[in-house]
This record gives structure tokens, sequence and C-alpha cells, in this order.
């Protein structure tokens, strides 16, 4: 009784000590082409068994730039690398990358196609890999008014159907959405154009598909024929068959530029579109929409950040109940010229849940991508100045929107790192890409495996931080019959494998007496 009225005694006198972020690099993997140029990657993609793809462009030797697509294991070793360069031999640029769940890969993008001396139209090329890295094959598409056609994203169903879209030279329609199904065997199911009401400058930035096969895709699209173009967000669903069932178009208030640039779905298929919209005062500003399947509107939520100037998305998630999550830059004041990354949380009924910014140490980002885990946690990726130039910075956010840990990379060039995508596995690993400076080299693909401690060694109880409580917690559990942590490994504060009465006298001493904090434990820690 003595030793317990102690113990609260000394707790009025100290604040809370809360847990430590822990995460830690698995391994970094850099690429430098042949052409010792510039190497940026664009697109992450990791299978169900740890391995992770990645793709981008890449200076060949006398190639120009490439499609490079790499294949790493788990454990992070190279198990292929392939390039392409098209028969232009120009300029060969993809934008997105998708696996399926037999591990083949699909890779779109443009590619200079034209061999014509001095010509330089670019063409949609999908291209297909075996797990194995074999071609299987290789896809073209040139529209009707042989110019440029500049494919963006790419989805593939379950039943190994392949989605792209982009924007594509139409002649007299100028640039028009363009949206192709390709059978699993490289047949073309069919091609899909979209000219909108300015006739002019139409781009798709985003598909996705639905578990009927259904379609959307979504972008920009003139108002006008002339400049100024005024463009609108643009949303058009196919069913699986190409049949075009609603186009929705926003316009917003100030009626100048809106550009989507990002979708998802939930898991009753409503949709939601995301990008910027002018505003005739606070300039660019986060726009969202909900629609339903029908096509009907559910909400739009306009967000101004504090600087009331431009604010840009870049990346949006959605889970199954229809949380949408939005990462993206905000400028920090009036007039500033630092922006900070900007993650918003919406609950499916579009009330804000909360809004979060990252400045680093010199408030100059932005946020590139964002991913989800199947717990809720939020991660974002982007670049961020720092003592250099820009640094990798990778952020986690707790379901509400605390923050869980930042961790930054610096890459050998001490310049410039740009991360652009970000994805994380089942087991809880995280993944990121990008462009880094290189140390003899230009900018390469530099690719990063995180290992997180998802149960923090001595927050007993779980509730976050280490407190009285979690004593408490092990005291019932050790001598009282109480609940175990849950993991187990959560009360091992001195990481011996074991939950013992030592561990409480650690606890102690590091909530009390500025003892060390508790260790890592491989049972919590992947």
């Amino acid at each position: 009784m003595k030793i317990r009225k102690y113990i609260f005694l000394l707790f009025l006198f100290y604040s809370y000590i809360p847990v430590l972020a822990q995460v830690d690099t698995a391994w970094v993997r850099r690429y430098n082409g042949p052409g010792n140029g510039d190497d940026v990657a664009v697109a992450l993609a990791v299978d169900k068994d740890g391995n992770s793809y990645v793709a981008g462009w890449s200076y060949g030797n006398g190639t120009f730039e490439d499609y490079t697509t790499i294949k790493y294991a788990s454990n992070g070793d190279t198990l292929w690398v392939r390039r392409y360069n098209g028969p232009g031999n120009g300029d060969d640029e993809p934008k997105a990358l998708a696996v399926d769940e037999s591990g083949n890969v699909y890779v779109t993008g443009e590619s200079d196609t034209d061999t014509g001396m001095f010509k330089y139209n670019d063409d949609f090329v999908t291209i297909k890999y075996s797990s194995s890295g074999d071609v299987l094959w290789i896809k073209q598409y040139n529209g009707s008014g042989n110019g440029d056609d500049n494919a963006r994203d790419i989805k593939v169903d379950r039943s190994g159907n392949v989605y792209v879209t982009g924007d594509s030279y139409g002649g007299v329609t100028a640039y028009d959405y363009t949206t192709i199904k390709y059978y699993p065997n490289g047949d073309t199911a069919w091609v899909r154009r979209y000219n909108g009401p300015g006739n002019s400058q139409d781009g798709a930035w985003a598909i996705s598909v639905d578990g009927s096969g259904n379609v959307y895709v979504t972008g920009y699209s003139a108002q006008n024929s002339v400049y100024p173009y005024n463009e609108d967000y643009a949303t058009v669903k196919y069913d699986q068959n190409g049949n075009q069932l609603w186009v929705r178009r926003y316009n917003g208030p100030a009626g100048l530029e809106d550009y989507a640039s990002g979708m998802g779905l939930d898991g009753t298929g409503n949709i939601y579109v995301t990008g910027e919209s002018r505003d005739s005062i606070s300039y660019d500003d986060y726009l969202t929409i909900k629609y339903y399947p029908n096509g009907d509107t559910a909400w739009i939520r306009r967000w101004d950040g504090p600087g009331n100037d431009d604010d840009d998305v870049w990346a949006i998630a959605v889970d199954s109940v229809g949380n949408v999550y939005l990462a993206g830059e905000t400028e920090v004041a009036p007039l500033s010229p630092n922006y900070d990354f900007a993650t918003i949380k919406y609950y499916a009924s579009g009330e804000i849940a909360w809004v979060k910014t990252y400045g680093g140490p010199v408030h100059y980002g932005q946020a590139n991508g964002i991913a989800l885990d199947s717990v809720g946690n939020v991660y974002v990726t982007g670049f961020s100045g720092g003592s250099g130039d820009f640094d990798y910075a990778t952020i986690k956010y707790s379901p509400n929107g605390d923050s869980v840990w930042a961790i930054r990379y610096n890459g050998p060039g001490n310049s410039y790192d740009d991360a652009s995508a970000i994805i994380v596995d089942q087991a809880g690993y995280v993944y990121v890409t990008g462009e880094s400076q290189g140390s003899g080299s230009s900018l390469d693909y530099a690719t990063i495996k995180y290992k997180q401690c998802l149960a923090k060694p001595g927050d007993a109880n779980a509730d976050g931080n280490i407190l009285l409580p979690d004593i408490i917690t092990i005291i019932n559990f050790l001598f009282r019959s109480g609940a175990a942590p849950n993991p187990l490994c959560r009360g091992d504060a001195n990481g011996n494998g074991n939950v013992l009465l030592p561990d409480i006298v650690y606890l102690i001493n590091y909530i009390f007496k500025s003892g060390p904090a508790p260790l890592k434990s491989k049972e919590c820690c992947l």
C-alpha cells in the first residue's frame, strides 16, 4: 500500500511521457542508369510476397530517357531491371505502374514512336511483364490526330483486364480524354474518347475500376476553344463494355481553372474526385467532390489554407467506409514563398476530421503521395527543405491525426531529394521512391523500405503514452490475474523477451528518474 501511494504521489509531480516514435530504415536502393544522367522514379507497387516494383525513366547510353522498371525482393535484392527504348529512340517516360495478383507488372506512359528525322510525336505505350521480367506484350496507341498522346494512369482488375487513360491528340478536337481497355492477352477490348464542350484541351489524369468492371476517369476539360480555356473538372463513368453512363463537370465559383488530378472509390461504389480549383480571392484551393454511383453529387468541399493563397492537392486515398484522405501543399502565410505539407481527413459525410501540416526545418515542401494501412493510419511522403537542399520527408499519422513519426532521407549528394510515391504492405512495411541527387552522378532512383514498431514496448495499456497506468497494467497482469498487455511485448520494457518485475522497475526509472527509454522488442517491431 505504501509503495502504491508513493507512486501516485510521484505521478502528481511529473507530466506524462509520450511514446517515442519508432521507425527504422530496412534498406535503401539506388539506381543510376547506363547514361549516368537523370533517373526519375515516379511509381511504386508491392505484391503479396513483399516484392516491390519501381517504374520511371532513366537515361540510357545514347537512348535518351527510357522506361525503366525494377523489381526488388523483400530484402532489397534486385531481382531484375527492364528498360524499354521506343522506336523513335527519343524520350520514353512512364507515368504509372500496376501489379496483378499473379505478380505480372504493367507500365504505361508516353513513348517517342516516330522514327522520322526531327519528329517527336509521342504515343501511349503500355507494357506487360511477367513476374520474372519477361515481356508478355507491348501495346502502342496513336490518336486520330497523329500528334502527342500521353497515358497518365493504369489499373488492373481481378480478371487481369488492363485500363489505361490519358490525353490524346484528335486533330480537329485537339486533346481528348482517351481511355483504353485491354484484355489480359493484350488485345484491345475498347477505346473511348471524350471531347469536352470547348472542343479543345481535355486531359484525363486518373482512372478507377470497381468490382463490376465500371470504369471512372477524371481530369480537366476546357470550357473554351481558345485561351483562356477555363478548364473544369470532368468525370466520366463507363460500363464494362465501354458505354458512357454519365459525365459530371464542375466549374468553380470564379469560373476559372479547375483541375482534377486524383480519384478513389469506397466499398459501396461512391466516387471521390479531388484536385485544385481556382478562386478569384484565394487562388488555388483543395476541391473534393463525392458522387454517388448514379452520378448525383453527395457533397463538395473546398479547403483554403492559412495563407489564403495557393493550396494544391497531389494525392488521394479512400478507405472502405468512405473516409477520404488528401495530401498536397499549402502556402503558410499570405504572399509567403514557403509551403508546407497539408494532409486532410474527411469523414464519409464530408465533415473534416482533421487537418495536419508539416513544415520541416525551413517550411518549404510538398506532399506527393499518400497511403493507408489496414487499421487506418495515414502515411504521407514528398520533399521538404533541409540542411542541404530538399530531403525525402515521410510522416505517419494515427487515425485521429496524431503524428506518430516522421523520418527524412538526405541522399549522398546532399542536394535535391524528392519522394514521389508511397505504399504500405500488409505487414506494415513502408516503401517510398523518387529521385535523389547522387554523388558523382545526376539524379538517381532512390527507393527506401522502412520498418516500424507497430506496438510500443512500455505502452502496456496501448493508449499511446507511457504513464503510471502502464505500470499498474503490468502489476495487475503479474500479481492480480489481470489482462495481459496486447500484444505481450508492450509490457517488455527492458527488451529481454519477458514481462516480469524488472519491467516495472525499468518503467519507474524511465518515468520518474529520467532513466533510459523502453527498448525495442523484436516481437513488437518488424
